[in-house]
């Protein structure tokens, strides 16, 4: 609910930026779970239940303080409400069985600075609008730098 609030968001709240915080929000949430991906497939950490090794870092988190990052940016006053719901979300993947603590916190952590990082980009990591008012161009390009 709250990764599909901060995604949609902008597209109720946002006026001219609508677009732009779309992308730069998802792009921001791709990039940190990419990492966080990655990361369970390298570190192989069984989870408290048993059900799988992909425990380290916890996807959930990541997604979720990826999201209250980037509407913290566009939304300022509603901060406290995003990392709230972002927190309930880490600890209730730790109440679940489904997340050590280390898990949500390195999750919080990736998802918090990549939207960091995000925001310090001129046109996003991965993803960037292609917007050209004169010729009505409107797109989305995918950077293949790394």
């Amino acid at each position: 609910m709250l990764l599909a609030l901060g995604i949609g968001l902008p597209l109720v709240t946002d006026g001219d930026d609508e677009l732009n915080h779309l992308l730069r929000t998802l792009d921001a949430v791709i990039t940190s779970e990419l990492i966080t991906e990655s990361l369970k497939r390298v570190t192989g950490e069984e989870r408290p239940d048993g059900s799988d090794d992909l425990s380290f870092p916890s996807g959930h988190a990541t997604a979720a303080f990826a999201v209250a990052r980037m509407e913290s940016e566009y939304h300022p006053e509603q901060a406290w409400a995003w990392y709230l719901g972002a927190a309930l979300i880490a600890e209730s993947r730790v109440e679940l069985d489904a997340h050590y603590v280390h898990d949500v916190v390195a999750g919080a952590l990736i998802g918090y600075y990549t939207a960091e990082w995000e925001l310090h980009q001129s046109k996003g990591l991965l993803l960037f609008p292609i917007i050209e008012p004169d010729s009505g161009t409107v797109g989305i390009a995918m950077v293949t730098k790394f």
